[in-house]
């Protein structure tokens, strides 16, 4: 049996009005993909065992977007190195989508 998704009953819950417009999705090759390493960490050991299992056990399925921002240097990544660093390594990957959202200035960014 499935469920259709609902909303909840939050009387108490004050909505807050979005600072930014929706995430838009776009296809990037990873290769296309900035780290700023000014609040990203560098890979570890432990980083760089994680991508080769993703690597060697890439599924579509379970695939998670990895998290953008435009800068005037090109799309940074947010969330979501390891998977864009893996997708670069896999020779059958050219491209992956990527969720674009507004942040404008570094400190957006690490926040998000």
């Amino acid at each position: 049996m499935k469920r259709p998704i609902s909303a909840l009953l939050m009387p108490d819950v004050a909505p807050m009005q979005p600072a930014t417009a929706a995430p838009v999705f776009m296809t990037v090759r990873p290769e296309e993909l900035l780290v700023d390493e000014s609040y990203q960490r560098d890979l570890s050991d432990a980083s760089i065992r994680l991508i080769r299992k993703i690597v060697a056990e890439w599924d579509w399925r379970k695939f998670k977007a990895p998290v953008v921002a435009m800068t005037e240097e090109g799309p940074v990544v947010i969330d979501g190195q390891h998977t864009a660093t893996a997708a670069a390594s896999h020779p059958a990957i050219d491209e992956i989508p990527v969720l674009v959202v507004e942040a404008t200035d570094r400190q957006a960014q690490a926040e998000a």
